[in-house]
């Protein structure tokens, strides 16, 4: 469970520095891109015990290399939705998603689906609902409705592949690399853009906060990977717990530290959360 709990508060903090890279006006892209080898470097220093010139031969690299495209894509959409509809919609489009992972799970892997379970899930989809909603009704901003749906399904996508390969490719050892990997390549094709498109004078602000935001990427998917990686917990519980409580988590530090007015609806959202968390823990 310290697995999941850590993977909680590494990916709340995604969306803080999305708001930070906002607030002191640093480049999307320059950053997702220094993001990107930021991860991969601490990835592959992290990784002294494997053998990095039989990474060729590894049956998951063919999934590193979609996951890389999908990663670089679904985080500069996750960036326009945070600052375009803010943090709010970008929760709510990102953590619903895990209906996506938790049907999949069912499904394929065999995990158990007892009522205690089901009403678990249930309030916390409410709860993800509530925690994020201000006192209008949570609707993307008018021309923009398409980023909430891309967010839903591509979050949903990742999250579902992510417990694929790691249930039929990884093991303890070859995940050390697997992850550095993904992250390259997602760098490459990002720096491949920017090269296109003559954007490459790089503010200190974006690099400084793609750093940060790299260190925090990287261990928001090890840490999710190692929860999906622990025998007793069935990836259901795992995408279920680890999704109310991103949402929860991201609306108190949006309280706390981006002085966001939390509305009752919201502050029952967070009790429900805890709640939910509790009875999917027990069922």
């Amino acid at each position: 469970m310290i697995f999941v709990l850590l993977c909680i508060l590494a990916t709340s903090l995604l969306f803080v520095f999305f708001q930070l890279f906002k607030k002191f006006g640093a480049n999307n892209r320059h950053g997702i891109v220094v993001n990107y080898f930021t991860a991969g470097a601490l990835g592959f220093a992290l990784s002294s015990d494997f053998d990095f010139s039989g990474i060729l031969q590894e049956s998951w690299l063919p999934h590193a290399l979609i996951l890389g495209v999908i990663f670089i894509s679904l985080f500069n959409v996750m960036a326009l939705t945070a600052q375009i509809n803010g943090i709010s919609v970008a929760s709510v489009a990102n953590k619903m998603s895990v209906v996506i992972p938790v049907v999949v799970a069912v499904y394929l892997y065999g995990d158990t689906m007892p009522a205690l379970k089901v009403l678990g899930i249930i309030i916390a989809l409410v709860a993800v609902f509530l925690a994020s909603k201000k006192w209008g009704i949570i609707l993307p901003q008018k021309g923009y409705y398409y980023l909430p749906v891309i967010l839903f399904f591509g979050s949903g996508v990742i999250d579902t592949y992510l417990k694929y390969v790691q249930h039929f490719h990884l093991t303890g050892a070859n995940m050390n690399a697997f992850i550095p990997v993904i992250f390259i390549i997602a760098g490459i094709i990002g720096a491949i853009q920017l090269v296109v498109k003559k954007q490459l004078k790089i503010s200190r602000n974006s690099f400084v906060l793609g750093v940060l935001l790299g260190i925090t990427n990287y261990f928001s998917i090890y840490f999710i990977l190692k929860a999906l990686d622990t025998a007793h917990l069935e990836s259901s519980v795992v995408f279920s717990i680890t999704n109310v409580g991103v949402v929860a988590t991201s609306s108190l530090i949006s309280f706390l530290f981006f002085k966001e007015k939390l509305v009752l609806t919201n502050w029952l959202g967070i009790g429900l959360a805890l709640l939910a968390i509790i009875i999917i823990t027990l069922a």
